[in-house]
């Protein structure tokens, strides 16, 4: 029994929910002396820490161009079927116009499809696998990071999921420039229920940076919080456990630029499975209705004013400034 108790890690964990931040006293009077600007190796640089996620039926060309528009970026799917490959280069050619784009792979993407993307100037290249553990992603991580650097193309290179020191050494060690930090936290995945698998977010955030902060800041690598954020509270709590970046997916869905017709859905839902494998295997996604509300512009400009509020009640002008000043009160249930 001894063997079987010692693997268990009894501590608290915390989710968006569970923590407030403490405001100080702040010498930053106003949200315009805010900067959320950031530099990703020179290689790409947001006015926003905004990645719009990789999701089918969320984000698609309209989104993707104006998101850069917006001083963020997104990332095109990687959901389209072998014979549909003239539609996909077709998409990439309506966002290529934009500074900041990106698209994502899976781990038995054909070349001409990787070739295709980075020729025309993406500026991030994700690998879309939400188990980012397996030995086949540490081995496509590797094998990309060379392919990119042999023909010396100025692209970052994406990979995730962790919830771990263990996990986002290994994909930072392997060559991955931004890690996805996030195991069952978004609002359309039921990994947690069907697999008992995750970390609260927050908790996730902060075991990955705090101890990894000096090896992250001597490989130039940077942390996304990926899923669960649903308005500015979070996307600050985030930013102050660690993040760099908010990747953003069912958010989005209400903008009147997302893609889909009413329905939005997990990228591992049935829906997706069905109409993509033609075949259900384990379901750790649901679908939704979703109604198209507001512009991009506006949902963009409530995030980032709400930020930008929180910053002046932590006396924050940068992000960084907002970690070294953050202090946190837990919620009594």
């Amino acid at each position: 029994m001894k063997v079987y108790m010692e693997r268990i890690l009894i501590k608290e964990s915390y989710d968006f929910d569970d923590l407030l931040l403490i405001p100080r006293l702040s010498d930053v009077n106003s949200r315009e002396e805010v900067d959320l600007s950031i530099n990703l190796k020179d290689i790409l640089q947001l006015k926003i820490p905004v990645i719009a996620s990789p999701m089918k039926g969320i984000v698609g060309t309209d989104l993707i161009n104006k998101i850069a528009e917006l001083g963020g970026v997104g990332l095109l799917h990687r959901f389209y079927k072998e014979n549909e490959t003239n539609e996909w280069k077709s998409d990439i050619n309506l966002i290529k116009g934009s500074y900041n784009f990106g698209f994502a792979i899976g781990l038995q993407e054909k070349e001409e499809r990787i070739l295709y993307g980075l020729d025309s100037g993406a500026k991030i290249i994700c690998i879309d696998v939400a188990n980012g553990y397996l030995g086949s992603v540490r081995e496509a991580v590797s094998n990309l990071r060379n392919f990119i650097d042999k023909y010396n193309y100025k692209c970052l290179l994406m990979a995730g999921n962790v919830v771990t020191v263990s996990g986002s050494w290994t994909l930072i060690n392997r060559g991955a420039d931004l890690i996805r930090v996030g195991i069952g936290s978004g609002q359309l995945c039921t990994t947690r229920k069907y697999t008992g698998v995750g970390v609260p977010q927050l908790s996730a955030l902060l075991e990955c940076s705090g101890r990894m902060y000096k090896y992250r800041k001597s490989n130039n690598s940077f942390l996304l919080a990926d899923g669960g954020i649903r308005h500015s509270g979070d996307a600050v709590k985030a930013l102050a456990c660690g993040a760099d970046l908010l990747v953003l997916g069912s958010m989005l869905g209400k903008a009147y630029e997302s893609a889909h017709n009413g329905i939005i859905y997990g990228m591992a839902s049935r829906m997706l499975q069905e109409e993509y494998y033609h075949g259900v295997k384990s379901v750790e996604g649901i679908e939704k209705i979703q109604e198209k509300t507001q512009s991009l512009e506006e949902i963009i400009s409530e995030l980032i004013w709400g930020i930008k509020s929180a910053f002046t009640y932590l006396d924050a002008n940068t992000t960084e400034d907002l970690r070294k000043n953050a202090s946190f009160v837990r919620i009594s249930k």
